[in-house]
């Protein structure tokens, strides 16, 4: 499956993280965090800070088992 969502920042040096839900095991993903940066083989969560503000679309692919539902929320600090 595919994820993909556009994150404004508004100040530098934040942070995303993709959390899992730790009752499921079938992860195994690539994140694109669309400032150049691109992590693969992924089997658990994953967090990316940001250098510079701005609007960034972050792309997930792979398997992603209860991973983007409404209990499991992508935070931004």
């Amino acid at each position: 499956g595919a994820f993909e969502v556009e994150y404004t920042l508004a100040t530098s040096n934040q942070t995303i993280e993709i959390p899992i839900n730790s009752n499921y095991s079938s992860y195994d993903y690539i994140v694109n965090w669309g400032d150049g940066i691109v992590e693969t083989d992924i089997n658990t969560s994953s967090s990316h800070t940001y250098t510079n503000a701005g609007t960034y679309t972050v792309k997930i692919i792979g398997i992603l088992t209860k991973a983007i539902a409404p209990e499991i929320l992508i935070s931004i600090y």
